[in-house]
């Protein structure tokens, strides 16, 4: 889309300019005057889809396997072992962005993900008879690209985003995780039946989850794009210019690009190529290891929950409130839907921002796996309400993450945090599955104090403040 745009002048270099007279922050002044635009919307549009992706996936591995797993008289330790090697295959791909995303660029990356992806999952649809492990085998390879495509379209999408709305936007995109495992569940209770399996319909169930992959996959082939921040930092001027002269349908004058420049070339942390060690130096460790724990403690109480419910209402039945399993685990799906608003509201408050909206979701999720774990009776009710604050304290810690580190070490260091904190969730199944499901209540609901209390601890609120800015700039709160 960028190279169809011709005659741009490109004879600007970056040591040219005088640096010391420069505006740190015109290039956030720059595009939050050019706001939304129409690429800003494909490239949410593209998000929420693989955000939708995502959902569905996690429903479908804790779900749909587990079904077809006990079809075919496989052990319940075994289907928990390959649950837990499905949902670590999600960490392997996070941790395979910051390499690939250095080797192939970003937009590639996330290209070839959703390529494999879908073709992976299309075969899954193929196979005359279904075979847990070939299932299992193709879903791993899929899941690899569930983890790779989340975190790169989600850095992408921030740094298009007017600082105003950036959150709000990424808390609305992190909702349609809980739509998707919202729609799985329906098509489940729909098309599948825990006493009856049939092939044909878990097929069927598979086919129409493919779809947002197929979307998804046309917008990047024919409306992708990289964002202009990370080519400017990149170097690759040329393309950084065309993109944002697109953005805003006119040319960019030799003024404006000088202060484009300087603006990104002062920051402290410019460089063209980044490691990992550089998450551990003095201005990062805190927030890299103090992020971590509460990103692993999040996916591994979403991954426990989506697994741990429908294995609780099933064991309970329709003794909890006259209602069946279908119903409680639809009660369940629907409250757990409005994450995305509320957490936008939250984050974009002056009186919660990122810090405080983290650690008072993680506050609620504790209160009610505590009152779960005193009493079932509305255990589904709990459940969605748990979902819904975990989600919105995950969605969260992702967006402060990517504010808190500069554009070159934005990829690595969410492929550093979400491959650990993957790993860590697909743990939850075989957790859940080794003792009286009862009592994982009890152990998800103290994991969060801890998130209560690394958050209260970050020094730095990153509300309204421009990417890019050099945390020893930031105040410290």
């Amino acid at each position: 889309m960028i190279d169809e745009i011709e005659n741009v002048d490109n004879n600007l270099e970056i040591n040219n300019f005088n640096i010391e007279n420069s505006e740190r922050n015109y290039y956030a002044n720059f595009m939050e005057k050019i706001g939304f635009t129409k690429i800003v919307w494909i490239m949410f549009t593209l998000a929420s889809l693989l955000q939708w992706i995502w959902g569905s996936e996690t429903c479908f591995i804790s779900i749909n396997m587990d079904f077809l797993g006990k079809n075919r008289e496989i052990k319940q330790s075994i289907i928990s072992l390959c649950v837990c090697l499905l949902y670590s295959m999600m960490g392997i791909g996070a941790a395979l962005v910051g390499i690939l995303c250095n080797k192939l660029g970003r937009i590639y990356t996330l290209n070839l993900s959703i390529y494999i992806y879908v073709i992976v999952t299309i075969l899954c649809s193929l196979i005359p008879k279904l075979n847990f492990y070939i299932i299992l085998f193709l879903r791993c390879l899929s899941n690899i690209n569930v983890g790779i495509m989340n975190i790169v379209v989600l850095n992408l999408l921030c740094e298009f985003l007017p600082i105003k709305y950036r959150s709000l936007i990424l808390m609305i995109n992190s909702g349609f995780y809980n739509f998707g495992n919202l729609f799985t569940i329906l098509l489940n209770n729909y098309m599948l039946d825990v006493e009856i399996f049939n092939d044909y319909y878990w097929k069927i169930v598979n086919v129409i989850l493919i779809i947002p992959g197929i979307l998804s996959l046309i917008i990047i082939v024919f409306w992708g794009s990289e964002s202009p921040l990370y080519l400017l930092n990149k170097n690759n001027l040329k393309k950084g210019f065309i993109l944002i002269e697109y953005m805003m349908n006119r040319r960019l004058t030799d003024n404006e690009k000088e202060k484009l420049i300087n603006s990104i070339k002062c920051k402290k942390n410019y460089k063209l190529s980044s490691n990992y060690s550089e998450l551990f130096t003095k201005d990062y460790i805190f927030l890299t290891i103090g992020s971590l724990i509460i990103c692993s403690i999040c996916y591994l109480n979403m991954i426990g929950i989506t697994y741990l419910i429908p294995k609780t209402l099933q064991d309970l039945g329709d003794s909890i409130y006259n209602l069946s399993y279908y119903y409680q685990i639809l009660i369940y799906g629907i409250i757990q839907l409005p994450n995305g608003f509320i957490g936008g509201f939250m984050t974009e408050s002056k009186v919660f921002g990122r810090k405080i909206t983290i650690w008072i979701s993680a506050l609620f999720c504790a209160i009610f796996y505590f009152i779960s774990f005193f009493n079932m009776k509305y255990v589904a009710i709990y459940a969605g309400i748990i979902m819904l604050f975990n989600s919105i304290c995950y969605g969260v810690a992702f967006i402060y993450i990517s504010e808190i580190f500069p554009t070159n070490l934005r990829d690595n260091a969410q492929s550093f945090i979400q491959c650990f904190s993957f790993f860590l969730g697909s743990w939850s199944p075989y957790v859940v599955d080794a003792f009286p499901y009862k009592y994982s209540y009890g152990f998800f609901g103290l994991s969060n104090i801890i998130i209560v209390v690394i958050a209260i601890m970050f020094p730095i609120e990153t509300h309204m403040r421009p990417l890019d800015e050099d945390i020893s700039k930031i105040d410290l709160i």
